[in-house]
C-alpha cells in the first residue's frame, strides 16, 4: 500500500467519524431546543359556549343554537349549528379533541379540529347520559325514557366502542331514573339518581354489571375528573340572596364517591364556600370563600372572593393570590368565564378572563372551559 492510499483511507475514516459526531451533536441540540420550547409554551385558555340564534316558536319546541369557541385572545369562532336542539348536554373527550353532544334522541360528535359534526349513536329509548372511559376509547351510555324520575321505567345500559362504533347492551331492566357522571379507571361509573331538587349517589360496577348505593348516602356534588373525589355539602348558613332555599353552603366533605369514605373537608365559618377544581392527582382542591350580603338590596353586587388551596393528604391550607395560575398548571377550566344578565334590559353578557366578549338578548351558556 502506497502513501497516497493510506492518506485516502485515513481521510475516509475521519470523515465518517465527523459525520457521526455531527449527527449526535445535532440530535442533542435539537432535543434541548424542544425541551426549552416545551418549558416556555404557555397554556391557552379555551372557552366553548352555546349562543341562541333562533328562539322556539312555542314552549314545546327548542331553540336553535350555535356552538362557539373562544381561544385566548383570538376572536370567537363558530364550530357548529344545532337546529332545534335547545341546550344539549355536552361532554369533552379526555384528549380534548372531540365534543360529545347529547340531544336525547341521539348522540353526535363534533371534531374540534375539522369542525365536522356527525351522528354517533341512536338509543332504544332516550339518551339520559354518556360518559367517556378514562382512556377516551369507550362510552358508558344510560338509555331510558324521561317521563318521571319518580316512576319506574325501562332502561338499557350500553358500552359503546368509539373506534369501530360497536354497541353492546350490558344491562337492562326497569328502575328509577339514573344518570352516569364519571367513568373511573377502576371500572366503576359514578351515578346520580335525581330526587326533586336533590340527588342520591350511586355507582355502577362494570365487573359484574351491578348498581349500588354509596355507603352513608352522602348526597351529590362536584366530582373530580377522575371520579375519585367529590365535594358534598356538609353545613349551610343563612343567605338572604338565595330565593330558593335561603341557605348557602359554608363547608364541604371531600369523599370517595364509590366507597363513601370521607378523606377531608373544607370550610370557612360565616362565609359561602364553593369548589373551583381538584388537582389531576386528586391530592389538592382549589376553592373560594366570600362574605354573604346582609341586605337583600346588595344581592346584585359581586362579593369579594378569597381563594385557597388545600392539600387533602396533609390537611394543609395555603392562600392563593392567582387562581388562574393554579388552573393553568392543573389544565383545569374553572372560572375562566362568567355570565351576567342585566335585570333591567334582560341582556346577557359573557365575560372571558374578565373581558366582555359577547352581549346578546338571546340565551348564552358555557359548556366547556379548559387550557391547551
Amino acid at each position: 500500500m502506497n502513501y497516497s492510499q493510506i492518506i485516502k483511507r485515513s481521510w475516509k475514516k475521519w470523515s465518517i467519524l465527523f459525520v457521526v459526531l455531527l449527527i449526535i451533536c445535532g440530535g442533542v441540540l435539537l432535543s434541548k431546543m424542544n425541551q426549552q420550547r416545551n418549558k416556555t409554551k404557555v397554556a391557552v385558555p379555551v372557552l366553548i359556549y352555546t349562543q341562541e340564534i333562533e328562539s322556539a316558536e312555542n314552549e314545546y319546541l327548542r331553540p336553535t343554537v350555535n356552538i362557539m369557541r373562544k381561544m385566548g385572545d383570538a376572536k370567537p369562532e363558530k364550530l357548529a349549528e344545532i337546529e332545534g336542539s335547545g341546550y344539549p348536554e355536552v361532554g369533552l373527550s379526555p384528549d380534548k379533541k372531540d365534543l360529545l353532544i347529547n340531544l336525547g334522541s341521539k348522540l353526535q360528535v363534533l371534531n374540534l379540529k375539522t369542525k365536522e359534526l356527525s351522528d354517533l349513536f341512536i338509543p332504544k329509548l332516550r339518551v339520559v347520559s354518556a360518559s367517556y372511559s378514562s382512556d377516551g376509547k369507550q362510552l358508558f351510555i344510560w338509555d331510558q325514557d324521561l317521563t318521571d324520575f319518580l316512576e319506574v321505567d325501562k332502561y338499557f345500559v350500553h358500552r359503546f366502542t368509539l373506534s369501530n362504533r360497536k354497541d353492546e347492551v350490558i344491562n337492562q331492566g326497569s328502575t328509577n331514573l339514573f344518570a352516569g357522571r364519571v367513568w373511573r379507571d377502576d371500572g366503576k361509573v359514578v351515578l346520580m339518581r335525581p330526587l326533586g331538587s336533590a340527588a342520591h349517589l350511586y355507582f355502577y360496577d362494570l365487573a359484574n354489571n351491578s348498581i349500588s348505593r354509596t355507603v352513608g348516602d352522602p348526597g351529590f356534588g362536584d366530582v373530580s375528573t377522575s371520579g375519585k373525589r367529590m365535594a358534598v355539602a356538609k353545613n349551610t348558613i343563612g343567605d338572604v340572596c338565595n330565593g330558593y332555599g335561603g341557605d348557602a353552603v359554608n363547608a364541604y366533605d371531600i369523599i370517595d364517591p364509590v366507597s363513601g369514605e370521607i378523606v377531608g373537608s373544607i370550610g370557612v365559618a360565616d362565609n359561602h364556600v364553593d369548589v373551583v377544581a381538584f388537582s389531576p392527582d386528586d391530592r389538592e382542591v382549589l376553592y373560594y370563600s366570600e362574605k354573604l350580603w346582609e341586605n337583600s338590596s346588595d344581592c346584585g353586587k359581586n362579593a369579594q372572593k378569597s381563594y385557597f388551596k388545600k392539600d387533602i393528604s396533609t390537611n394543609t391550607i395555603s392562600s392563593v393570590a392567582d387562581p388562574m395560575q393554579i388552573l393553568s398548571a392543573w389544565n383545569s377550566g374553572g372560572f375562566l368565564s362568567t355570565q351576567e344578565k342585566d335585570p333591567d334590559s334582560s341582556m346577557w353578557t359573557l365575560k372571558f378572563n374578565n373581558q366582555a366578549i359577547l352581549t346578546s338578548d338571546m340565551d348564552i351558556r358555557v359548556i366547556a372551559e379548559y387550557y391547551q
